[in-house]
């Protein structure tokens, strides 16, 4: 609720934040109950699995890159029941390490879900606090790029995530785990082909089947755009990729020489990825 003051409407939360993995499982509905024995009121935090038009929440519906609108109620733990460590729903503990912090209610335009968030869970970002939250675009319906451009960052300190990408200085470290496969494999895996540097012990020159495109987008999100780099490295044969299916697209040439090679795996639609190798 707004409230106008000499005549100049006092600004409502524009706070919006854009979810950056699939967020089902990760949007809660919170209830509360009276006690009767002790007629202390309860409360508790329970995953929503049904979105308002009956279909049942999903990574498909729940994607990455979907923004979430801030409705405005929050969650504290010890103001509201179930949520402090030891807190009780019908005799079983339900506040837990998990639940004791923060809980933030939002809205999905596209869906209408509308729950309780962690607002500091990797999976979700501050989206804009100067986004008025009645403006939904046509792109934003259609799942398209423009309003999701995120902010830039401009910095002169560093810059450190989680999962091993740094900067130091201006310069980024990234840190890969290695996926070694066996001499003869003739296909890779998802994991293998995602995020690491897949290296193979000398065999004679074969091809390298990828994994489905379902899989690969499934594993990278379904927005248009996601991407990841793949990096082979085998240092005695040749190696030449094949697609598994005709919605993966190769472009480049596909055989890897004897030498470290490097290709980009982008998302082109919900169905389709292109492979860019260099």
């Amino acid at each position: 609720m707004s409230i106008s003051v000499n005549g100049i409407q006092e600004a409502t939360s524009k706070l919006s934040y854009i979810t950056t993995a699939a967020f089902n499982g990760s949007i809660y509905q919170y209830t509360t109950k009276l006690n009767t024995s002790n007629f202390m009121t309860e409360g508790q935090l329970t995953s929503i699995t049904t979105l308002p038009s009956g279909a049942a929440v999903s990574s498909t519906n729940c994607p990455a890159g979907r923004i979430l609108r801030v409705v405005g109620r929050k969650l504290y733990p010890g103001a509201n029941p179930g949520l402090a460590v030891g807190d009780k729903y019908n005799g079983s503990v339900v506040g837990t390490t998990a639940t004791n912090h923060v809980w933030v209610s939002v809205f999905d335009h596209i869906t209408g879900l509308r729950g309780y968030i962690d607002p500091n869970s990797s999976g979700f970002a501050v989206y804009s606090t100067d986004r008025n939250g009645a403006f939904v675009d046509s792109a934003e319906e259609a799942g398209g790029a423009p309003t999701r451009l995120g902010a830039s960052i401009y910095t002169g300190g560093s810059v450190t995530a989680g999962t091993g990408l740094t900067m130091l200085g201006g310069i980024f470290n990234q840190y890969k785990s290695i996926n070694a496969l066996a001499g003869g494999a003739t296909s890779v895996t998802t994991t293998q082909l995602l995020g690491s540097i897949v290296t193979q012990a000398a065999s004679a020159n074969q091809n390298l089947t990828l994994p489905s495109t379902a899989s690969i987008i499934l594993a990278l999100g379904s927005t248009v755009g996601a991407s990841c780099e793949f990096i082979y490295w085998n240092t005695t044969n040749t190696v030449t990729l094949t697609a598994a299916d005709v919605n993966t697209t190769l472009v480049g040439t596909a055989t890897f020489l004897n030498r470290i090679s490097r290709a980009t795996i982008v998302v082109t639609s919900a169905t389709t990825i292109v492979i860019y190798i260099v």
